[in-house]
C-alpha cells in the first residue's frame, strides 16, 4: 500500500514539473513557453516545453522584453549591453538617472529618455487621484497667461522651450505656478523639461513601437514594462486599453493652443492651453473630452 501511495506521489509530481513552464516574452512579441536553464549578462539558455531535456538553446538577451517563470515571479530584459549602447524600449539606469530610452543619437549613446513615473496620467483619472486642487484649474499654464503667446516655437528641443520660458518669467514678473505642466516637470529634478512637440512624437512611436498608429498590444507590452519597473501605468488597472489622452508639448500653437498628440490614436492636434474643461476632466468630474497627460522628459 505504501509502495502504492509512494508511487501516485511520484506520478503527481512528475505531471506537475511536466506542466510546469516558464514564459519567454520576445520584443517583437512572441511568447516561448520554456523551461530556462541559465540567464546570463548576454544570453539565455532554455529547454524545450514540455521536455525540458535535450541539447539547450540559446536566445540573446537584447532579444527578451521578459521572463514569467513558474512561480509567477518575473524577470525584466530592459537593461542595454555594458558598452553604453542602448536601443528604443531600453531601460536607462546611470547615476541616478531612470527612464524608459524613446529616441537615440549616436548609434545609440544618447539619446531621450521619459520619466517612468507619469506626474499626470490615466492612472490618476481612474484612481481618483486629484492632482490638481478645485482652486487651480490649469494645465499647460495659468488662465491669465493663456491668451497671449509666450514664444515656445521649438519643435524639435524642449530644453529650448524651458529656456525662453525661465527668461519669460523672470523679464515679466511672473512664476513657475503660472506653468503647472512645466513645474511638474521641473520639480523631477535638474534636466527634467516638457517634451517639445516632435520629442512628443518620439514618445508615442516608442509606446506604438515605431509607428504613430495604435497598437493595442504594443502598448500592453509598454505599460507592462513601466509597471515592472515601478512607473506609472498608462493603462489603469482592470482595463485592457489607456484611456484616450492627449501627450501635451511645450510647443505653442498660437495664444491660446499649444501642440499635442494623443497615444490612444496617433492623431495630432492642439488643445487649449489653459485647458480648463480638461483639468476637470482629469479630476474626475466627467469624461467628456480627451484629456492631457504630462511625461517629463531627459537627454543622456
Amino acid at each position: 500500500m505504501r509502495r502504492l501511495l509512494l508511487s501516485v506521489v511520484l506520478v503527481a509530481a512528475a505531471l506537475y514539473c511536466a506542466g510546469a513552464q516558464d514564459i519567454i516574452l520576445l520584443r517583437n512579441g512572441d511568447e516561448l513557453k520554456a523551461v530556462v536553464k541559465e540567464i546570463g549578462t548576454e544570453e539565455v539558455r532554455y529547454a524545450v516545453w514540455p521536455e525540458g531535456i535535450g541539447p539547450l538553446l540559446t536566445l540573446s538577451a537584447d532579444d527578451i522584453f521578459r521572463i514569467t517563470f513558474q512561480n509567477g515571479e518575473t524577470q525584466m530584459f530592459g537593461s542595454p549591453a555594458s558598452d553604453g549602447i542602448y536601443e528604443i524600449g531600453d531601460i536607462y539606469d546611470r547615476n541616478g538617472l531612470k527612464g524608459i530610452v524613446v529616441h537615440t543619437t549616436d548609434g545609440g549613446r544618447h539619446g531621450l529618455i521619459m520619466s517612468l513615473i507619469l506626474p499626470h496620467s490615466p492612472h490618476h483619472v481612474y484612481e481618483k487621484y486629484k492632482r490638481f486642487k478645485k482652486d487651480d484649474e490649469k494645465m499647460w499654464c495659468s488662465r491669465a497667461i493663456g491668451a497671449q503667446t509666450v514664444g515656445l516655437t521649438d519643435e524639435e528641443d524642449g530644453m529650448n522651450n524651458l529656456r525662453i520660458l525661465a527668461q519669460a518669467i523672470e523679464a515679466n514678473g511672473l512664476s513657475w505656478d503660472d506653468f503647472p505642466a512645466f513645474k511638474l516637470c521641473v520639480e523631477m529634478g535638474d534636466g527634467w523639461y516638457l517634451p517639445a512637440f516632435q520629442e512628443v512624437e518620439c514618445i508615442v512611436m516608442a509606446m506604438n513601437e515605431g509607428s504613430l498608429l495604435r497598437d493595442m498590444f504594443a502598448l500592453q507590452r509598454f505599460n507592462s514594462l513601466l509597471v515592472e519597473t515601478g512607473g506609472t501605468p498608462i493603462i489603469p488597472s482592470g482595463y485592457m486599453y489607456p484611456y484616450p489622452m492627449n501627450i501635451v508639448s511645450s510647443t505653442e500653437y498660437d495664444k491660446v493652443a499649444v501642440k499635442s498628440i494623443s497615444y490612444g490614436d496617433g492623431s495630432s492636434g492642439t488643445v487649449t492651453s489653459d485647458a480648463w474643461l480638461f483639468a476637470k476632466t482629469w479630476t474626475g468630474k466627467n469624461y467628456n473630452g480627451w484629456s492631457l497627460c504630462i511625461i517629463p522628459v531627459h537627454k543622456f
